[in-house]
């Protein structure tokens, strides 16, 4: 009743954010965009993922997974590097009354329209241990269809984060503010190929949802990573 699954997923990435003091979602995958009035421009980048799980088969159609995973997240930030340093301010939340305040920072990015050339990659490096199930839609012991969900905790090893400024003029580096753990599902539906030497070749779309925000509570933004890839895997039986 036990198979083994190795698996590796390019896919493309993005996130969805939102201003914590009035929720106004900022969006949008596969292309730049300036958002909220042209003050912010980010655009989709390639993220990838490996891992290796065990299944334990419970009946005809469904299968209980458990596994390590590995996780590459990127999207891409438009900004302009200035030739020298300049103060500016990030908000953040107070923890004492929930109400914004203002912290001081050194930036070396600028946001200017027209100038932002330089390309600053929002990246996390991450390990996972999905755990979920596997049910088989149609097919036969050749061919199978299958659906697959999971839910995926998730330890945040290292990665670069760009705070925006509250006046929108800036981004900020401060990896303090990434969140160390964290929580992600995903759904997928793929093909299963039997092969003679008694292999599952497994192919198809799979969705990656961050439930927590990447950044800490402190943060005045609420950042959710999400991307759409295509999983690749072999299952051989033990």
């Amino acid at each position: 009743k036990l198979s083994v699954e190795y698996y590796i997923t390019p896919s493309v990435g993005y996130r969805q954010l939102y201003k914590n003091n009035d929720f106004e979602p900022a969006g949008g995958l596969l292309q730049r965009t300036a958002e909220n009035n042209n003050y912010l421009s980010q655009q989709a980048a390639l993220n990838f993922e490996a891992g290796v799980a065990m299944l334990f088969k419970l009946n005809k159609k469904i299968n209980v997974s458990a596994g390590l995973q590995l996780n590459y997240t990127n999207y891409i930030t438009y900004a302009h590097h200035l030739q020298h340093p300049t103060q500016t301010t990030v908000l953040m939340n107070d923890p004492h009354n929930g109400n914004l305040m203002p912290m001081p920072y050194n930036s070396i990015y600028g946001n200017v329209l027209g100038s932002n050339t330089s390309r600053l990659n929002n990246n996390t490096y991450q390990i996972s241990m999905p755990i979920g199930l596997q049910y088989k839609l149609a097919g036969n012991d050749k061919v199978k269809w299958q659906m697959a969900a999971s839910v995926q905790p998730s330890y945040i090893m290292s990665g670069n984060t760009y705070l925006i400024s509250a006046n929108n003029k800036n981004f900020v580096i401060d990896q303090s503010m990434l969140r160390n753990w964290n929580v992600s599902t995903s759904i997928e539906s793929f093909v299963s190929f039997k092969t003679p030497g008694d292999l599952l070749l497994n192919v198809g779309p799979q969705f990656r949802y961050q439930i927590l925000s990447t950044y800490s509570n402190q943060y005045s933004y609420t950042e959710k990573l999400y991307n759409v890839g295509l999983k690749l895997g072999i299952t051989k039986k033990l």
